[in-house]
């Protein structure tokens, strides 16, 4: 990934930024918009019962509106058009080396080892397509590990958080995480396989979505004159800490 940043480049105009934070405005966990209240009701009804630790921990680094050039790109990778996943892997790494004492932060200490959210259609970790662009990463290749496996029996809803669909493979203990999603829709597979490792004893988990995706302005959940689809448009700069502005969680 030596032209990481040529790749970014290649790409940027058709990025969408992660608003600064407007309370009431901006979701205090997924930092996708919200309609007066502090999370969106995906997130309040996930994090209701996640473990606190994963209370934000989740630092998507771009927006993704459905239909866009961007979302296309997030979807097409994983099939006629793995070339795709180069600009994903360029976002990647050089907003997460960017903000690494931000990420360490979060984890309290240097990240143990970079994973994906596992497959839950059977695909082995090792053919998965967001591993696959993890693994363009040189920095991150001796820390990239298969660290669940997702158990076939349990489905996970939209808007549900199913720890026990996802199982450890190895130990986690005492482990610093950061979990790559490449799309967050409604981030039950995300913070449910956070969870999982979590209760099998990981320190903590940072979960970094490529994108959060949205629906498009005058949808079903938002009106067209809603203020985040005037902030999102502001240039995408990957050295601007998505979190920023947004409530620190101190337990």
């Amino acid at each position: 990934m030596a032209d990481a940043r040529q790749e970014y480049e290649n790409i940027r105009v058709l990025l969408r930024s992660i608003p600064r934070f407007e309370a009431y405005q901006v979701c205090d966990e997924c930092l996708g918009p919200v309609n007066g209240h502090s999370s969106c009701l995906s997130c309040h009804l996930i994090f209701r019962a996640a473990p606190w630790q994963l209370s934000g921990a989740v630092v998507p680094l771009s927006v993704a509106q459905n239909p866009s050039p961007w979302y296309t790109r997030l979807v097409g990778y994983k099939g006629a058009r793995p070339e795709f996943g180069l600009p994903m892997a360029a976002l990647l790494m050089l907003s997460v080396l960017h903000h690494r004492s931000r990420i360490e932060e979060l984890l309290g200490g240097a990240p143990d080892a970079f994973t994906v959210v596992p497959s839950t259609r059977g695909v082995p970790f090792n053919k998965q397509p967001l591993r696959n662009v993890l693994n363009l990463i040189v920095p991150w290749r001796r820390q990239l590990v298969q660290l669940l496996e997702h158990d076939p029996n349990v489905k996970v809803p939209r808007r549900s958080y199913r720890p026990e669909a996802f199982r450890p493979v190895g130990s986690v203990e005492g482990a610093r995480v950061v979990l790559v999603e490449d799309l967050w829709v409604s981030g039950a597979k995300a913070v449910s396989a956070a969870g999982s490792l979590i209760q099998a004893g990981a320190h903590r988990v940072v979960i970094v979505p490529i994108a959060r995706m949205i629906d498009p302005p005058g949808s079903a959940f938002f009106a067209a004159d809603h203020p985040y689809f005037e902030w999102m448009m502001e240039e995408h700069d990957y050295k601007r800490w998505p979190r920023e502005g947004v409530p620190r969680y101190d337990f």
